[in-house]
């Protein structure tokens, strides 16, 4: 009987050290250290910064599931599995990113902070375009304070989606209606029906 309810404080404990290993501050910073990373000036200053967000749990090799909903479309398109795929992804879209600007942070007591980014598009810091769209971004953080899941939800602007998805997916029409309508069951929404 003593054994039980030493281990059952013992349990107890290691479980609560490990909530407090990832406090609600940390996972802010761990948010807001992909601003920084976007917004990093020069050369390889951004993939550095990226290198600083904790994506993939339990390491950079492990699982981070990135999906990106632009406007409400009621699927999520995936762009990456890994924390190194998060990086690498990061790291590509920054090439297209001016600036990235949080305009407000929501912690969330399950793990998850809410990011509102405004993001100007542009070639990196050098050349802005007179184009930007909103995005909420949810990033699911685990007790270790590494990055799981995260989804983008992107108010992005019509000409870009369709200049985006005729070149580079090559659908013939444009629109993203095709890709959602392809995706494996999970990725879409779907009527949940009850019957008595």
């Amino acid at each position: 009987m003593l054994f039980k309810s030493f281990f059952t404080v013992a349990a107890a404990a290691v479980s609560l050290a490990s909530a407090e290993t990832c406090t609600t501050q940390k996972r802010i910073e761990g948010s807001r250290q992909v601003a920084v990373a976007y917004n990093a000036v020069g050369l390889g200053a951004s993939a550095e910064e990226f290198q600083l967000v904790p994506w993939g749990s339990p390491d950079s090799a492990g699982s981070c599931l990135v999906t990106i909903i632009p406007n409400g479309l009621g699927c999520g398109i995936p762009v990456a599995t890994t924390g190194a795929g998060t990086t690498q992804f990061a790291i590509e879209t920054r090439q297209v990113f001016n600036k990235l600007e949080i305009t407000e942070i929501i912690p969330f007591s399950n793990g998850t902070v809410l990011l509102s980014v405004d993001i100007r598009l542009g070639l990196r810091e050098i050349l802005p375009l007179p184009a930007t769209f909103h995005a909420w971004v949810y990033m699911d953080f685990n007790v270790d304070c590494r990055i799981y899941s995260a989804r983008a939800y992107a108010d992005v602007p019509t000409s870009i989606l369709t200049f985006i998805t005729a070149q580079q997916i090559n659908i013939p029409n444009g629109g993203l209606y095709p890709i959602c309508s392809n995706l494996p069951v999970g990725g879409q929404k779907r009527a949940i029906n009850f019957e008595a």
